[in-house]
């Protein structure tokens, strides 16, 4: 799961008569430059890489699928490029967030911005909470660890998570905490039961092995890796905890540390309260609870954002 200068190329029609054109003497520097292929190339990445290591991303264009979280201000303009005249300042997780644990939900990324006159605008602006994108961005600018990406491109995918099977699967991890592993299995086969990404589902399947751990039914855990690592079969991991789980007594089975939840982010406390938004989810009654328009400045208040574990 490994999650910008643009150069701009004109190219020619060929001659109607069939001949080949003759390659020219810088054609072969253009196709063999590895640098230039690099810094031109659009490789795919994940939100989570870039936030853990900005500076080495800076400049470069990267490929991320995102899933949309919110517009809001872009904050003080006098520290990048990114005035909110210009730019659609949002926020959004990395794909590979899941966004049922309370601890990843509440990373989302403030500092993603899209020119108010590039096409990708209309698509950034119609997007629906836990909508998944496939964009291209380049991190512009680093301010205190922090990226800010400019979105070049942005397209609409169709396999998102509902806001029910986020609510589902939050509530799970809540009854198995407190040990309801009956209703936390219920859970997280309802929250199955909907259509989603591979990755999502994926690492629900992790979770809920984890629950069928806690409850020793080695079997049915093994059964929930084994459809995680068809969905994911670049993970080794994966095989490592089916093995390790077959060979280990029922007696010894740890319950935590299947899904590696990805590289701890920086502190959230050091961006800037007054630059991150309060964040609002889906409750398990059923209930939308929105998030408020204004920043949250108290660090003490922002602690009391509804997440979806209550």
């Amino acid at each position: 799961m490994k999650l910008l200068t643009t150069f701009v190329f004109i190219v020619f029609a060929a001659p109607s008569f069939g001949q080949d054109v003759p390659e020219k003497s810088t054609d072969s520097i253009w196709r063999n430059d590895i640098l230039l292929k690099a810094l031109t190339s659009v490789k795919p990445h994940t939100l989570t890489d870039l936030r853990a290591r900005p500076d080495a991303y800076r400049s470069l264009p990267v490929q991320m699928d995102i899933q949309f979280h919110d517009t809001r201000k872009g904050g003080n303009p006098f520290f990048t490029r990114f005035s909110d005249e210009n730019y659609l300042c949002f926020s959004a997780w990395g794909a590979e967030q899941p966004l049922w644990d309370q601890n990843e939900y509440q990373k989302d990324f403030s500092f993603l911005f899209v020119d108010r006159n590039a096409p990708e605008f209309r698509t950034l602006l119609e997007a629906k909470v836990y909508q998944r994108l496939r964009v291209s961005g380049v991190a512009r600018d680093v301010f205190r660890g922090i990226p800010y990406i400019e979105i070049i491109k942005a397209e609409a995918l169709d396999d998102g998570m509902s806001a029910a099977a986020i609510t589902h699967a939050a509530k799970a991890r809540k009854l198995s905490m407190q040990g309801d592993t009956p209703g936390a299995v219920a859970e997280f086969e309802r929250a199955l039961r909907g259509a989603m990404p591979a990755i999502s589902e994926a690492q629900m399947r992790i979770d809920l092995a984890q629950v069928y751990l806690q409850r020793r039914e080695r079997d049915n855990a093994i059964t929930q890796l084994d459809q995680a690592k068809k969905l994911q079969p670049k993970d080794a991991s994966l095989a490592k905890s089916i093995d390790k789980i077959k060979d280990t007594p029922l007696d010894q089975l740890k319950i935590e540390g299947l899904r590696e939840v990805p590289a701890e982010l920086k502190d959230p406390r050091q961006e800037s309260a007054a630059s991150r938004p309060a964040a609002g989810v889906k409750e398990a009654s059923g209930s939308i609870k929105e998030a408020p328009k204004t920043p949250v400045a108290d660090p003490a208040a922002e602690k009391k954002i509804t997440n979806p574990d209550k």
